[in-house]
């Protein structure tokens, strides 16, 4: 029998967060609530293996500038000690790079068969592939002078083939009584405009056999099997292109890089157009599979910096870079397939100019489930203070795609807030000691990451945004480096040690979604919402409910981008259908709850899929906008369903006939808006307002809000009643780690060093748990109030606080 804390548990209501201006919460009967238990397994998710992946040794890597090693009185923190190599700049010749497609012949030689240089009695007709192909100074191809230069050339300027080769022949004129046995061409200028790729052919394009052929050091030399006519000889050859080949590390991060992961920032940049144009053929295979190989254990990848945003906004219109794209992508989208096909075309592109072997950064935007199905080998989110974009969803988004696509993850703290940076020796924007977010907003962020599982964190503005340098040479750590010591230093304690974060929801998402997390209802940053789009905008901001009143100061009522709600961190968001392969059985068996979040395109292997998961103990939550998908599945979903709706409590409701569902809510009319059908050991939840919509598409349905504090309170080990936001760690079979973090009560001006906090936004959190429980509060070592089974702690304006709880009873496996 499954064990359940439905009866030892205090359920006690709770509010729901202030109503975003823009995104207005409408209202329902307050007599309506659901008091049916709805999940069949509540506890199945407590032994899912989403264990954080281990690199070289370690779960979690610190990642600093090398900087940082070499500024006394910083240098020997422990933080700094323990750091791996960040930011790291790749030492690269490149060659060619100052004569683009533009090929240097100083002279040829022509050999008869006595070994005599006829060349100046021969003339030449040059043909170039390219119909703009320049031919300059001919005259200097055979005038007996090695140093006089003959120059041929083709456009550069398009940004497609600006780094191509440029493809030429050489036709030799003379008597058929010239027989030729050697050929010999001097070509470029040190080392610009060398030639390659020659070949001598006869006018109907043969290949001329040859005893030898060699080119080395800007001599061509062939020497022919067979004398030619001079006639019949024609001469291809090509640009050498421009080259990029990896030199060494620098020794003392070469030996590092052999022990700790590390990553290449920036090698090329799509943003700044060095990147587009390149092809294989301008990357020297062997340097990089060398240093691949070398580092083959350590090396994260090649960076793939702000890919989504530095995407979008190349494509914005007037913008004077979209030139930079052109050839590559059209401008606009024609729809979410068109979307999404253009994207993922671009991004294999560098993908593949580096081998394989890219890690990637969101530029705040909900990009990484789709480089995780591309194949990024790391996915990185860019965590910065806009006011429009929850960082608890993106953070949610970045972590639900590793764990789908099994790679390691992290965050990049940008400090910046209105343009306002700590980094005090910048020269861009309005800078100064601790400006941008606040500093008690970075701890909070570092934390979040961390006991959401990243594997890695990374920091904007190194070092001079956490350091000031001193009087003689010396430096000290400013408000933001000390909450970082402060963050080292806790997980390296005992107490700070980590689980594994306890996710027991899955909201499934169409892999065609395009969500951004922006609050201007689009999708795919253009096109605008649909239906299954809304529904899953309103369970994001159920979670993390936004008001998009805060400017970049954080107010005491407002913080920038992370609020406290009443659902915690307990999710995960997967793609349901990806080209890859639909959520498997397995993956599903790790989630005591799956719910439908948006309108998703079935296949019969997905649905299967989904039957098979409620069959052996899920619990599944659909909606009538998905119901033509089970339309004949009436054992599945316990009811009937004829495809009409009526409008009623300002709902859109479907009309259906329950069979074997019984009703858990109902209308102000009494018509089911949500059912519970019992399918082999599972449970399926059928909501019946198409996609959770009220007349307003914009505003939030409370039933949203409902349904997910009453699943919460179902799949939870103990009950958390409070302002707050939390996350859940699980430690071993019995003991648990609740992370709650205050985010209100915060006052900054990021044009300003100071924060400020008020005590009035202090939050009392209560934490109900079950008999034989324990808690002992251990980040402050705060004094915890008992009183029964209910214990209380107060979380500071803008603090944090991590309750360690033992003995707790919960837990069987699902699948």
């Amino acid at each position: 029998m499954q064990k359940t804390l439905l009866s030892t548990l205090v359920c006690v209501a709770v509010a729901v967060t202030a109503a975003p201006a823009k995104n207005t919460v409408a209202t329902v009967p307050s007599s309506q609530q659901i008091t049916t238990r709805l999940i069949a397994s509540p506890q199945a998710a407590v032994y899912a293996d989403l264990t954080p992946a281990k690199i070289m040794g370690k779960d979690f890597w610190l990642g600093l500038d090398q900087e940082w090693h070499a500024l006394k009185g910083v240098s020997d923190e422990a933080f700094v000690k323990d750091s791996c190599p960040f930011h790291v700049r790749l030492p690269v010749e490149k060659i060619n790079a100052k004569s683009l497609r533009t090929g240097i012949i100083r002279e040829i030689e022509l050999f008869d068969t006595e070994n005599k240089n006829i060349a100046s009695s021969i003339t030449f007709t040059f043909t170039g592939t390219e119909n703009n192909t320049l031919f300059l100074r001919p005259q200097h191809i055979n005038d007996g002078n090695t140093k006089t230069l003959c120059v041929f050339t083709a456009d550069h300027s398009k940004n497609e083939m600006r780094y191509k080769k440029v493809y030429g022949t050489l036709q030799l004129n003379g008597s058929v009584s010239s027989l030729l046995s050697m050929i010999r061409i001097y070509h470029g200028n040190g080392s610009t405009g060398e030639l390659e790729q020659f070949a001598l052919l006869d006018k109907s394009g043969r290949r001329l056999e040859t005893i030898s052929m060699s080119n080395d050091q800007g001599m061509f030399t062939a020497k022919l099997k067979n004398a030619e006519p001079c006639g019949n000889i024609v001469i291809s050859f090509s640009t050498t292109p421009f080259r990029i080949v990896i030199k060494d590390l620098p020794p003392d991060i070469a030996e590092k890089a052999k022990v700790m992961p590390f990553e290449i920032w920036d090698l090329l940049r799509m943003g700044n157009g060095n990147l587009l144009g390149l092809g294989k053929e301008n990357f020297d295979r062997q340097s990089f599979e060398k240093f691949l190989s070398k580092f083959k254990d350590t090396f994260m990848g090649f960076g793939i910096s702000e890919f989504d945003s530095n995407y979008q906004q190349l494509r914005r219109p007037g913008n004077p870079n979209f030139s930079l794209l052109a050839g590559y992508i059209p401008r606009k989208d024609e729809n979410r397939a068109d979307a999404e096909k253009n994207m993922r075309n671009l991004f294999l592109y560098q993908k593949e100019l580096f081998f394989d072997h890219v890690y990637t950064l969101s530029g705040g935007v909900m990009g990484s489930p789709y480089f995780g199905e591309w194949g990024s080998r790391n996915l990185i989110l860019e965590y910065s203070c806009r006011t429009d974009r929850s960082a608890r969803i993106l953070m949610a988004m970045t972590k639900g795609a590793a764990r789908q696509y099994h790679v390691p993850w992290g965050f990049y703290m940008a400090y910046y807030a209105a343009l306002g940076s700590p980094h005090s020796r910048s020269v861009h924007g309005p800078t100064g000691l601790d400006y941008g977010q606040p500093p008690s907003h970075g701890l909070r962020a570092m934390l979040m990451n961390y006991y959401m599982g990243g594997n890695y964190q990374w920091l904007e503005s190194q070092p001079w945004g956490q350091v000031v340098e001193t009087e003689k040479g010396m430096h000290k750590l400013t408000e933001n480096g000390k909450v970082l010591k402060a963050f080292y230093d806790w997980t390296q304690r005992t107490e700070g040690k980590r689980g594994t974060q306890y996710t027991p929801l899955l909201f499934l998402m169409d892999y065609l979604h395009g969500q951004t997390g922006r609050p201007d209802w689009k999708v795919w940053y253009h096109l605008p919402m649909e239906d299954g789009d809304f529904m899953a905008k309103h369970f994001f901001d159920a979670v993390s409910p936004l008001d998009n009143k805060a400017t970049f100061a954080s107010t005491p009522e407002h913080c920038i981008n992370i609020a406290n709600s009443p659902i915690g961190d307990i999710f995960d968001i997967f793609f349901a259908n990806p080209p890859s392969g639909e959520t498997t059985l397995e993956e599903l068996g790790k989630y005591a709850v799956v719910i439908l979040a948006d309108d998703i395109r079935f296949t019969a292997k997905l649905k299967e899929n989904l039957k098979e998961y409620v069959k052996l103990g899920g619990t599944l939550v659909i909606n009538s906008g998905h119901a033509a998908a089970f339309r004949d599945e009436t054992a599945f979903l316990g009811l009937e369903i004829n495809g009409k709706f009526f409008l009623t409590d300002d709902m859109q409701v479907a009309e259906i006939n329950c069979l074997s569902a019984t009703p858990v809510l109902m209308t102000s009319d009494d018509k089911p808006l949500i059912t519970k059908n019992s399918y082999g050991q599972g449970n399926v939840i059928f909501t019946t307002p198409y996609f959770m919509l009220m007349t307003n598409k914009k505003a939030r349905s409370p039933l949203i809000g409902q349904l997910l504090e009453k699943i919460q309170q179902e799949i939870l080990p103990v009950n958390i009643v409070g302002d707050i936001h939390f996350i859940f760690n699980r430690m071993d079979e019995s003991s648990w780690k609740l992370l709650l973090m205050n985010n209100r009560g915060v006052a900054k001006d990021p044009l300003k060093s100071e924060e400020k906090r008020f005590s009035e936004f202090d939050s009392t959190v209560r934490i109900t748990v079950p008999t034989g429980a324990t808690a002992k509060e251990i980040y402050a070592s705060d004094a915890i109030l008992r009183q029964e089974n209910t214990y209380s702690v107060t979380v500071p304006a803008g603090g944090v606080r991590i309750v360690e709880l033992r003995t707790v009873e919960f837990g069987t496996p699902l699948i």
